[in-house]
């Protein structure tokens, strides 16, 4: 089944660039395993989030690689993997997939070895294997509104437990602001691109709805600690002249299929972004 539903993305897309293909399948794998999530009785409680999130419930215009979710109270990871495992092993057919725990004992790498048999893999240095990530965080700043929505897939149709738009929206502006995107495992990137593009994307959908859309300023205001929306926006105008266009096209490249869109998201970036901060700031005032 798995097998069969990568082989039908590939042939349907035989002129898309390698980095996108991998991660248009690692979208088809998302679909299993957010089914077996939201129709589980305990995981169905875990808050959907991140950019995978955005994409199906919200409309977000880029692809996705991972799965993020925040939990409210204790989670074992290693019994999230198993029961996945077990759910693939299972209901899929699938007994090839192997999964790992990360130290920290929050992430779970799903690994299924598709990619040679699929004609992906052209040199040695090209990995076999597909890697989904799915994400566990603790939910420790309350100040959240949440919402049960649908997702519907060719196959199925399941209900996902997610964060609302304007606390999605905080989620993404403190993002911004306060996370550094390791690239690799030496170089410190100030931004990551996707946080970027997600950012301007929210800043847009607010503008079409009068700036009706605002991110949900109390859950901002206690993941960065600070006193004021007027100090976020500071900083993230700060953050916004810092950037560096070619390091943001670099990281969003698997994420666009259209690569004329990527190159005119990348030039007007400079202006764009700091024209919308700054017009969301006259909205608070």
């Amino acid at each position: 089944m798995i097998e069969q539903r990568l082989s039908e993305i590939i042939a349907a897309n035989p002129d898309l660039d390698l980095l996108v293909l991998r991660t248009k399948l690692k979208e088809a794998l998302q679909e299993y395993v957010l089914g077996f999530v939201y129709n589980h009785p305990t995981y169905r409680a875990f808050l959907f989030t991140g950019g995978t999130c955005l994409r199906l419930l919200y409309g977000l215009p880029r692809l996705s690689e991972d799965l993020d979710f925040d939990v409210e109270g204790r989670v074992d990871a290693q019994a999230f993997a198993d029961d996945v495992q077990a759910y693939v092993q299972r209901s899929l057919h699938y007994n090839n997939m192997e999964t790992k725990v990360t130290g920290n004992g929050m992430s779970v790498f799903l690994k299924f070895p598709v990619l040679q048999q699929l004609g992906l893999v052209h040199s040695s240095s090209d990995s076999p294997t597909l890697f989904l990530r799915c994400d566990l965080a603790l939910e420790q700043v309350g100040l959240y509104g949440d919402q049960r929505g649908p997702i519907s897939t060719a196959r199925t149709m399941f209900f996902v437990r997610a964060y609302d738009l304007p606390t999605m929206f905080g989620n993404k502006l403190a993002a911004f602001i306060g996370r550094v995107y390791q690239k690799g495992a030496t170089q410190a990137v100030p931004s990551k691109g996707r946080d970027v593009f997600d950012l301007i994307w929210f800043l847009q959908e607010s503008q079409r709805q009068n700036w009706r859309l605002t991110p949900n300023w109390p859950r901002v205001l206690a993941i960065l600690k600070v006193r004021t929306p007027e100090d976020v926006l500071r900083d993230a105008a700060e953050k916004a002249a810092a950037l560096k266009p070619a390091e943001v096209a670099v990281d969003l490249r698997p994420f666009i299929e259209d690569h004329q869109m990527l190159e005119a998201f990348i030039a007007n970036l400079p202006e764009v972004l700091p024209a919308q901060l700054t017009a969301l700031a006259q909205h608070l005032a």
